[in-house]
């Protein structure tokens, strides 16, 4: 029979949550009276994860250990952010539970408390960002359910008498204080006294959120007639419940048609049945196929596994791998059908405002004032009725989209839109990681792993949407790539840009939207991938020749120009450049000078090119208008490595550079183009090149990872003030 917490489903999937439900959990329970749940505890499995197995554990925590009998939790959040459901009974998570904030003592903490198990080693490993939204999301919406406050949330380690460390690299104060923003938003300010305002147009409305998801449409037999908008929309909002990218959406309306003409079928090939056409054997009982919900859930977790493993083929592709079909090629003769039937679903689940009246029938006049036969005149009620009010304005348009600033990314650290940075890292894990300002100038809040297996440091870019979108070398030359569409939202899945890389990308924000990257290959030549317009498919790398090493630095021009330097096999600084968008590039032009770092360049408000270098003697040497005649200057020091540049109002340029002892050394011009001032000596111990920030207000943040293997940063509290003293940015990269 059905156990007492069955309705986690329904508060889960209504905040908007990826649920999955694992077969028999509604029934599903541990020995001992039913829980009374006052409260939600946080776990970890202890269990190493990754974006290609993110809940390892599932299994173990329905079915138990050999010294603890299942279920185990109530429910489990997989590292891609996923919440799987486990048991809507009791659960042996909790053991006997001390006393803990606001929570009492209890002989048995699974009388008072729901589990929510995170898939991660929590050790060796942080929970993903996608992991930890969930968990405060679900943790939100669970506790409002209940009627109490964010401080029911304990973690383990708060309550356990046996010394618990679970959840690992968890600051639970700040995940208390996550969980009771996501239950309190902002209430909306009151109006000021006196009259009404008037009624101002405004501006098109955003989506509304997703109605649930409404029974399944009945099974019927007979031949398929035209797809059934009710099996249509409830597959959609399966789809967009569960938070599938768009390609997974259309490999699902494509095998819909395909199999069942988008209908519920209680027939089918052999025992196929339901909208995908599966099969009881592989699948589910018939009853179950025939439910389209479960269904869609069914083919929806498949795909989502296999879009993990690979998502640069076809939707066809992808919804073939899922049905293992004899005819493959059919899926995609489909896809402009299935784009066209999505549209018309989303329209119907979020339908648009209604606008004007239309014009009248070709060939016949307006009504010129007078209303249809038995209607009262234009702007009079009928008999009987109060006065109607004015009609609401119509919408105002859009906005027309902002122009693309081209933009070189060549760094770790990112602003924001509002000056808030973000921070990507390499753990000693293993693992892409981040951590973000909470707001300009405030707080981090970090370190969260979103995968990967990097070999060199994350590139970070901001794409005009807003997005966030990480580059960054694989252990096996490969560049891969995740992005986000907004802080706090779930990464996608890492996906693979082949090539044979040897050192880390450049990317470049070109002016249509789209990016392009520029990297060293293992063959000593520069290659680029870009692609095909703003979000399009990533193209093959293109090969530009060169004899190079180390790591390009990359200019912008007008009218699309770039202008790539590297140092070539002799450490001879070169540089090659394309004048114009989609037209070839120059032979490879020497520019003198024997390099021990990569060089760094950086283009001025007055459009002037600066290019900076290490020489084989330690000293840092600059060039103004490389290619046009410019010569190296000696700027001193005893220096290592590569420098960071920043830019002061005015155009004058600021360079940080590291020296042997780790130590960051700076000096800036005295005016535009001018003389050089001496050196100042900012500290630190440094084990690799800085990075430099040019805030807003005009003073500078530094950023670095010290020999300890933790990132530090220094910064000026103001424009030409004194610097601060380096800091630790949050806890440990080495977790």
């Amino acid at each position: 029979m059905p156990q007492p917490l069955v309705w986690l489903l329904d508060v889960l999937r209504a905040a908007g949550l990826n649920v999955h439900e694992t077969e028999g959990w509604r029934d599903r329970g541990a020995e001992g009276r039913p829980p009374a749940p006052i409260g939600v505890l946080q776990h970890h499995t202890a269990t190493r994860t990754t974006p290609q197995k993110p809940v390892p554990t599932l299994d173990m925590c329905i079915k138990g250990r050999s010294d603890l009998d299942g279920p185990l939790c109530q429910a489990l959040i997989g590292l891609d952010g996923s919440i799987h459901l486990v048991a809507a009974g009791r659960a042996n998570h909790a053991g006997e539970a001390k006393a803990s904030g606001p929570m009492p003592a209890a002989g048995s903490g699974n009388d008072i408390y729901i589990g929510f198990e995170w898939d991660y080693h929590g050790v060796e490993q942080h929970p993903s960002r996608e992991q930890y939204d969930a968990a405060v999301r679900a943790t939100a919406a669970v506790l409002r359910h209940l009627r109490v406050p964010a401080e029911h949330t304990r973690g383990h380690k708060e309550t356990s008498v046996t010394g618990k460390i679970d959840p690992g690299n968890v600051d639970l104060n700040q995940f208390r204080a996550h969980v009771a923003a996501a239950m309190n938003p902002p209430a909306p300010q009151p109006s000021p006294p006196g009259p009404a305002p008037q009624p101002q147009p405004q501006p098109p409305q955003g989506p509304p959120s997703l109605p649930p998801i409404p029974d399944s449409p009945p099974a019927r037999g007979g031949n398929p007639g035209p797809p059934d908008p009710a099996v249509m929309r409830v597959v959609y909002l399966v789809g967009k419940h569960m938070n599938v990218s768009d390609y997974v959406m259309l490999a699902a309306f494509e095998t819909g048609l395909v199999e069942s003409q988008m209908s519920n079928l209680n027939w089918g090939h052999s025992t196929s049945l339901g909208v995908f056409q599966q099969r009881p054997e592989w699948w589910g009982t018939p009853p179950q196929l025939m439910d389209v919900r479960y269904a869609a859930t069914k083919f929806f977790e498949k795909a989502l596994k296999k879009e993990r493993e690979n998502n640069r083929r076809s939707a066809g592709q992808l919804s073939q791998d899922v049905q293992d079909s004899a005819h493959p090629e059919r899926y995609d003769q489909r896809e402009t059908e299935a784009r066209r039937l999505i549209d018309e679903t989303a329209h119907s689940v979020h339908p648009a405002p209604p606008g004007p009246n239309p014009p009248p029938p070709h060939g016949q006049p307006p009504n010129q004032g007078q209303p249809p036969q038995g209607q009262p005149p234009q702007g009079q009620p009928p008999q009987g009725q109060p006065p109607q009010q004015p009609p609401a304005p119509a919408p105002a348009p859009p906005p027309p989209p902002q122009p693309v600033v081209p933009t070189v990314f060549g760094s770790w650290i990112l602003p924001g839109a509002d000056g808030a940075l973000s921070a990507f890292a390499t753990s000693t894990s293993g693992e892409v990681v981040t951590a973000w300002q909470v707001s300009p100038g405030g707080d981090w809040v970090g370190w969260l792993g979103i995968g990967g297996e990097p070999a060199g440091r994350p590139v970070v870019v901001r794409e005009p949407s807003g997005a966030t979108v990480v580059f960054v070398r694989d252990r096996n030359g490969e560049v891969i790539t995740s992005s986000c569409p907004q802080l706090g939202a779930k990464w996608s899945p890492w996906i693979g840009l082949r090539g044979e890389i040897a050192e880390d990308p450049v990317a470049v924000l070109r002016p249509d939207g789209a990016i392009a990257l520029f990297a060293v290959g293992e063959d000593g030549k520069l290659h680029s991938a870009a692609q095909a317009g703003r979000g399009g498919h990533w193209t093959d790398w293109d090969d530009h020749g060169g004899d190079l090493i180390g790591r390009p630095a990359i200019a912008l021009g007008q009218n699309g120009a770039v202008s790539v330097f590297a140092r070539n096999s002799q450490r001879e600084v070169v540089m090659s450049t394309q004048g114009t968008a989609g037209a070839g590039w120059s032979e490879w032009k020497g520019l003198g000078g024997s390099m021990a770092g990569d060089p760094v360049v950086v283009t001025l408000p007055d459009g002037v090119v600066v290019l900076l270098a290490v020489g084989d003697d330690q000293q840092l040497y600059c060039v103004e208008r490389p290619g046009e005649g410019g010569n190296w200057s000696d700027l001193g020091g005893d220096f290592t490595g590569t420098p960071a540049i920043g830019v002061n109002p005015g155009g004058r340029v600021e360079v940080f550079v590291r020296d042997t002892s780790g130590a960051i050394h700076t000096a800036e011009q005295q005016s535009a183009h001018g003389g050089w001032s001496a050196w100042t000596d900012l500290g630190g111990s440094l084990g690799g090149d800085p990075v430099a920030i040019s805030r807003p207000d005009g003073a500078s943040s530094l950023f670095g990872v010290g020999h300890d293997g933790d990132m530090v940063t220094a910064g000026q509290p103001d424009p030409d003030s004194p610097w601060e003293p380096w800091t630790d940015l949050v806890d440990s990269l080495k977790a």
